[in-house]
């Protein structure tokens, strides 16, 4: 019997080594064999080089490689595609899994047979099978960013002839809107500036009064080019204000002072969110109410649990949002809400998310 260690022997032209013995009493020997050794490249396509993956991009991805030498090896076959996410969930593709060209070794996962990935960030694996019970594989050398997650508005302010918009994330400040792009009331935008997460707008005159401010361009980006959704944003002044809500999905900023969201059945279908909804009594610095008298017509008195659900939705971590649905008659049907209301940042502050417990009664006007 005669063994040897293998390690170290791949080298870069055909893999043919000869093996001879002497010494070996009554016996010469001397034969031939191979060292079958596979590589292959890994290539995230349709995709810039920045490694990662905007909802555009994720829209036409698709996976492709090639085999080195792949006619060494008989009956080499690609057996599954493995996707490491960074906290260690793997996402397996173990059909319809591309056929590797014996000739150039391209082979090539397409479109249609990739998983579907949350956003995260991923490695990949190509494993590799050969008859005689070859296996091999091979782990691309860099993680791939998968970011869907559109930037969205958090904060609007209104200061003089200014209007700050603060996005959740930052933006690509080489994509920068037109004045035509946003439309102010009773006002005119004169000029956009991009600067991190910040827009500022600059108008013709100074704001003296709740104004809302629309927002219908495409340039507005992340840095891995993912665009802002279109939206209205409607902004108070430093006193106290009352915002009347419309059938549009909104974006509200009371600013400073004791604000008033006032709701009919005129926002039946509208989803809206506050960015600033302060809680509290009437003596609480800049505590807000929610008036929603003309929206419960049927409401009289008692307990509001089934006309208003609160949830978290963040669970009870501090940094998530509140959201309140809406169920106009009373009905105790949230499934398809007449209207739902975020308020942004409450999540995790109270230990009960009962409607009449969470809120100050100053806080929602029902009757």
């Amino acid at each position: 019997v005669v063994s040897f260690d293998s390690n170290g022997l791949a080298n870069s032209g055909g893999n043919i080594y000869t093996v001879t013995l002497t010494g070996v009493k009554n016996a010469t020997l001397s034969d031939v064999f191979s060292y079958k050794t596979l590589s292959t490249t890994i290539s995230w396509d349709n995709m810039g080089s920045d490694n990662i993956v905007s909802k555009a991009e994720k829209a036409s991805y698709s996976l492709s490689g090639t085999v080195s030498n792949p006619a060494n090896l008989s009956g080499l076959q690609i057996s599954s595609i493995v996707f490491t996410s960074l906290d260690g969930t793997q996402i397996t593709v173990s059909s319809n899994l591309p056929v590797i060209d014996t000739n150039t070794g391209a082979w090539s996962l397409s479109h249609s047979n990739m998983p579907s990935l949350a956003d995260g960030k991923y490695t990949v694996t190509v494993n590799f099978s050969a008859n005689g019970g070859y296996t091999k594989s091979v782990t691309h050398a860099k993680a791939v960013v998968i970011d869907t997650v559109e930037p969205t508005l958090s904060e609007a302010e209104a200061d003089g002839n200014t209007i700050t918009l603060t996005m959740d994330e930052y933006l690509n400040e080489s994509s920068i809107p037109t004045a035509s792009d946003f439309t102010v009331d009773g006002n005119t935008v004169t000029a956009v500036a991009v600067d991190g997460n910040k827009v500022t707008l600059t108008l013709a005159s100074a704001v003296s009064d709740t104004t809302t401010v629309n927002y219908t361009g495409s340039s507005l980006e992340d840095n891995n080019g993912n665009d802002v959704a279109t939206f209205n944003s409607t902004i108070g002044t430093s006193g106290d204000d009352t915002i009347v809500g419309t059938s549009a999905n909104e974006i509200l900023t009371g600013g400073g002072g004791h604000d008033t969201y006032d709701y009919s059945s005129t926002d039946i279908g509208s989803s809206d969110i506050i960015t600033d909804f302060t809680l509290g009594d009437a003596s609480t610095d800049n505590s807000d109410r929610l008036d929603l008298r003309d929206l419960l017509t049927n409401y009289s008195s008692g307990d509001l649990s089934a006309w208003i659900q609160v949830t978290d939705s963040n669970g009870t971590e501090a940094g998530g949002d509140i959201v309140l649905k809406i169920d106009k008659d009373g009905s105790n049907s949230f499934d398809n809400p007449d209207t739902t209301i975020t308020l942004k940042g409450l999540g995790g502050t109270a230990a009960s998310l009962d409607v009449d417990t969470f809120f100050d009664s100053y806080n929602i006007m029902a009757v």
